[in-house]
């Protein structure tokens, strides 16, 4: 294949840091103990409420956030929502009573599933099986490849001649985008506050990004009709006006 050619994997994995936000005091104490297991792995950070939460993922980034939906002072939903509005995107895991996910509707379901969840946890749940739902996590997100000395319009040509499914990360400077694929079909893209088609046209427009090709689900449901052409065409416009 010739994306597989041209990319580098990443064999040395930088120390992952996931955020765990709940507010059940007693939990979070458990799953310390628990986690404190894998130290050599990952590096665990954990908050009581959204609030807390979005005050440390406002200062770092994290490979893998698990949350809570029902808290004080910012719910789950609330929060991932603000991790988009603060211009982040990253993998979450909901973790829940069973109650709390039967009420939702299937429009907040679907809604959350756009903002980048993978999975959800009902709770309760053993410290141990949570320890090896993130190890499991955490291994399927370094699958992945860093790609150099190649443009990203080229790149994104690649994943949809090789019918790809997985997020390509992009990186310029202070700013982060990512592009959702779907065998070859680029479905959806955000940076910042932008989102779809005028996400992508901006992460196109940048100089000098790094790249990162995660294969990853991430169940995006398809926002851009646009073909990959159009995109790089209508990018190099911008820039032009620029």
């Amino acid at each position: 294949m010739i994306l597989k050619n041209l990319q580098k994997n990443d064999k040395i994995l930088k120390m992952r840091k996931v955020l765990i936000v709940d507010d059940d005091k007693e939990l979070l104490e458990d799953l310390k103990a628990e986690l404190s297991k894998d130290r050599n792995l990952y590096r665990v950070e954990f908050a009581h409420d959204g609030a807390e939460a979005l005050k440390k993922l406002k200062k770092e980034d994290y490979d893998l956030v698990i949350t809570d939906i029902k808290m004080p002072a910012m719910d789950g939903v609330q929060l991932i929502t603000e991790i988009l509005n603060c211009g982040k995107w990253t993998h979450v895991l909901v973790a829940s009573g069973e109650t709390t996910m039967r009420m939702m509707s299937m429009d907040k379901m679907r809604q959350m599933q756009r903002f980048g969840v993978l999975n959800y946890i009902f709770k309760p749940y053993l410290p141990s099986s949570l320890r090896k739902i993130i190890r499991e996590t955490l291994a399927k997100i370094d699958q992945a490849d860093t790609i150099t000395g190649i443009s990203l319009p080229t790149v994104l040509q690649m994943m949809e001649l090789e019918a790809k499914t997985g997020v390509l990360r992009v990186k310029s400077g202070g700013k982060h985008g990512a592009l959702f694929f779907t065998r070859g079909t680029l479905v959806d893209a955000v940076t910042g506050t932008k989102t779809g088609l005028d996400a992508a046209i901006e992460i196109l427009t940048w100089d000098n990004v790094q790249l990162r090709i995660e294969y990853v689900p991430h169940h995006r449901e398809r926002t851009i009709k646009n073909s990959i052409a159009f995109l790089v065409l209508e990018a190099a416009r911008k820039r032009d006006e620029k």
